[in-house]
């Protein structure tokens, strides 16, 4: 049997757990390797996560711990999860406000840019916050410097102040139906399918770049 076979008749099967209202299919065993996997309802159409219509303690756990995911694969940064020195409480998430920046040469310690970075507009998934207590380490020299591409570098298009990153400024995240959660979280993300706060942000943030 094929893998992309397998994973149909995994994905078609109908197990119990959890309840409706978690949003969602908890597989037991799917016999490719993983003992508990989470299957969440998608849109035929855009692939993207359907939220649930009942809100409920099973729903916020499965939630918690698909932030927590996120943070691991898409360096999410919430009020929960994630790293916090790299959680802009602006939601800007500019390189002008972050701890790596080199401000008179518009570039940067960490990532290998092949362009001058714009201070007010660009920014990558390894933005940390400004801190004096915390020193980078000069990566200039490196045959191993972070490229564009693996940081997710990008500059965003058109002007004005609200040219910024951020769950309030990522199409993906769309208005929670089910209010807010324990931690005012009210939007929701159809990719890591869950609430999140307009201040977070993780690396396919979908705002419009150049």
């Amino acid at each position: 049997m094929s893998a992309s076979t397998l994973i149909k008749k995994y994905s078609a099967k109908n197990d119990p757990l959890p309840t409706k209202s978690a949003g969602g299919k908890i597989k037991n065993d799917t016999g490719i390797g993983a003992a508990v996997v989470f299957n969440p309802v998608r849109d035929p159409k855009t692939g993207y996560c359907i939220e649930p219509d009942e809100d409920s303690p099973q729903r916020r756990q499965i939630e918690k711990h698909n932030r927590e995911r996120w943070a691991h694969l898409q360096d999410y940064a919430g009020a929960d999860a994630g790293l916090q020195n790299t959680r802009d409480p602006n939601g800007k998430y500019n390189c002008g406000d972050c701890n790596q920046v080199i401000p008179k040469i518009d570039d940067c310690w960490v990532i290998d840019l092949k362009k001058k970075l714009d201070p007010a507009k660009s920014s990558c998934r390894k933005w940390e916050r400004t801190c004096k207590g915390d020193f980078e380490m000069n990566w200039h020299g490196s045959k191993n410097r972070i490229s564009e591409a693996m940081s997710n570098f990008g500059t965003r298009s058109g002007g004005g102040p609200n040219e910024v990153f951020g769950c309030h400024n990522c199409p993906i995240g769309i208005t929670s139906k089910l209010g807010k959660d324990d931690l005012g979280n009210d939007l929701y993300c159809q990719e890591a399918d869950a609430r999140v706060g307009d201040n977070d942000c993780c690396a396919i943030n979908a705002a419009k770049t150049l």
